[in-house]
């Protein structure tokens, strides 16, 4: 049963960053009025912030059932902590940085 939420998590994730690199590419002021949202206030701050951990968790947990299963650990393991980093922070310096 973990297993089958972590993948459909990763999947999701995926099909995420799929959407938005393609907005990126296709409507680009859009795209960064909405990555530059998520330093706006605190309460999506930390949304930002639990969504990915909750995405680094699933990478983690399902990499091992994935091509380049390593990489894919790392890159949860980096999320997770790039995530508690920015969780003790004060998101005012994440909205100071994103601008």
């Amino acid at each position: 049963m973990v297993n089958t939420i972590a993948a459909l998590l990763v999947l999701a994730a995926g099909f995420y960053l799929l959407g938005l690199g393609i907005a990126a590419i296709a409507a680009p002021g859009p795209a960064i009025r909405f990555l530059f949202a998520f330093a706006g206030s605190a309460r999506v701050h930390f949304l930002e912030i639990t969504l990915r951990i909750i995405a680094g968790v699933a990478l983690v947990v399902h990499s091992p059932r994935m091509m380049f299963a390593e990489l894919f650990r790392n890159f949860g393991t980096l999320l997770i902590g790039t995530s508690l980093v920015l969780a003790v922070l004060p998101w005012r310096w994440h909205r100071r940085f994103a601008a």
